[in-house]
């Protein structure tokens, strides 16, 4: 009981920082002078590292990324033949590209995400976000991290088809700010198809 007590805890304080980080950029990008959404979301990266850092390290929490360099390396290196420590330079090289490209995509979503606030309303914004699981499965589908069904893929275009519908409903239309803001949903979906593979 008292963990379910603690992942709720969790949850709402993510929900809450998530809508002030949604109404703080559409304040400063809709509704003041400040037009540099790349500077914006560098901002957010450096607050979510450094955040996550703290969190690691009063909660005890390990380091997964070193962890698994630490264990694919000790697996490579039983072996006493100098391919194993090829193969642990490889492993350890394929980890820093992969985790470069999810932190590229990351930057990317967080950039074109917080650019799109210059064009589009909140509620626009969020319909379009409300997208991102079937993004997300057809990025999956495309990169062999899900297997293409029938049943799941009509489920997706029925939610695509909902989005599509209601934010086509919008006041104010921008073609510019809706664009920025799928290619913003699919390099998250790319990034979280990424991070299933490492």
């Amino acid at each position: 009981m008292m963990g379910q007590l603690v992942v709720a805890a969790w949850v709402l304080a993510w929900i809450a920082s998530s809508l002030c980080i949604i109404l703080t950029n559409k304040y400063l990008l809709g509704y003041t002078r400040f037009k540099f959404p790349f500077m914006l979301a560098l901002w957010h990266m450096l607050l979510a590292s450094g955040s996550s850092r703290v969190a690691m390290k009063i909660f005890g929490i390990p380091d997964a990324i070193q962890q698994h360099i630490d264990s694919s390396s000790s697996s490579n290196m039983s072996c006493s033949s100098s391919s194993g420590q090829s193969n642990s330079n490889s492993s350890g090289r394929t980890l820093q590209v992969q985790l470069a490209a999810i932190g590229l995509l990351f930057g990317a979503s967080l950039v074109l995400s917080n650019w799109s606030f210059m064009y589009l309303t909140v509620p626009t914004i969020q319909m379009l976000k409300a997208s991102t699981p079937a993004v997300i499965y057809l990025v999956g589908v495309c990169l062999h991290t899900e297997q293409l069904q029938l049943v799941r893929f009509i489920k997706v275009l029925v939610v695509c088809a909902g989005v599509a519908t209601a934010s086509y409903g919008d006041v104010n239309p921008n073609l510019i700010g809706a664009i920025l803001q799928v290619c913003g949903v699919t390099a998250d979906s790319l990034r979280i198809c990424i991070l299933q593979k490492v």
